[in-house]
């Protein structure tokens, strides 16, 4: 025996010694995808949840304030639907508008809205590019994915040095999901959708589209099965190295998601209001090569 470990490097016993500490750490991960790859997602890294209503009529252009009848406007809008909205925002000339949202989730720090009606209407020229009509809308997601605290906690073991040791930084989509309803009542209108797209970004650099129409219609499929896709940010992306250097400076990490889709006109009129929005569950997970953090910390 004593033999045996005489041929083992010191270095290598050392790697060894960091990687059961590291694999302690990871004890309560979900699920560890090889020998040497360690992931930290539920229970290490906070679930990004938001449920994202579209803004009311009302709010959109004031009618309980001004009394005032809206020409395609009903009195009553409690049966308002989305071809009420797109006639709200083109009330007034304005075509788009930029609508925050409150009653945000913890780690949410900022949402907001920006819809834009794509109308034959004169006052809306140039609101939509070509010969889409409908609504073309945006949602604008800021979330804090790690706070400092656990940054530090989830990278005690790693040095400054040791961008490499964190090999991915994925979202598992659980939910992404356009509905209308609530409760037991609540259902998809993905089917509705078009021109999906996710942009993922983060403090000072150029955000990546991560998801197009395609990946949009094979997370729809999965999610109604109760299954989950996990997309894996460019490893090679400022997005990227930005998260990574953050993670390992031990500070606040923050992503922003941006939603870029449309709705056609053929839709409007089916698709009711209150409640409608957009609902996404995503957990994001970091990925570590166990032997190059053990032996970056040597």
């Amino acid at each position: 025996m004593n033999a045996a470990r005489a041929r083992i490097p010191r270095r290598a016993l050392s790697a060894l010694s960091a990687l059961s500490a590291l694999s302690a750490l990871s004890a309560s991960c979900d699920f560890v995808s090889s020998a040497t790859e360690l992931t930290f997602g539920a229970g290490q890294v906070p679930l990004l949840s938001q449920v994202m209503e579209y803004p009311s009529v009302e709010r959109l252009t004031g009618l309980n304030e001004s009394g005032e009848a809206i020409p395609g406007i009903p009195a009553d809008l409690s049966g308002s639907t989305m071809a009420h909205l797109v006639g709200a925002l083109g009330a007034q000339g304005d075509c788009a508008q930029v609508v925050d949202l409150v009653g945000l989730s913890p780690n949410v720090t900022r949402a907001a809205f920006e819809l834009s009606a794509c109308a034959e209407d004169d006052r809306c020229a140039g609101v939509c590019a070509g010969d889409f009509y409908g609504l073309d809308a945006r949602v604008a997601l800021d979330m804090r994915v790690l706070d400092a605290a656990k940054a530090k906690k989830l990278t005690s073991r790693l040095s400054k040095d040791s961008a490499d040791a964190i090999t991915q930084i994925r979202l598992q989509f659980k939910e992404l999901m356009f509905f209308e309803g609530e409760g037991e009542g609540r259902v998809s209108t993905n089917h509705t959708v078009t021109g999906f797209e996710l942009w993922l970004g983060a403090p000072g650099v150029e955000p990546v589209r991560l998801l197009g129409a395609r990946d949009f219609e094979r997370i729809s499929a999965s999610t109604a099965e109760g299954e989950a896709e996990r997309y894996e940010i460019p490893r090679d992306s400022a997005v990227a190295r930005a998260l990574i250097d953050r993670i390992l400076g031990g500070e606040d990490v923050d992503i922003s998601i941006d939603l870029r889709f449309r709705i056609p006109r053929g839709f409007l009129y089916s698709l009711g209001l209150s409640p409608a929005g957009v609902s996404q569950v995503i957990q994001p997970e970091i990925v570590i090569d166990a032997i190059e953090a053990a032996t970056s910390t040597l």
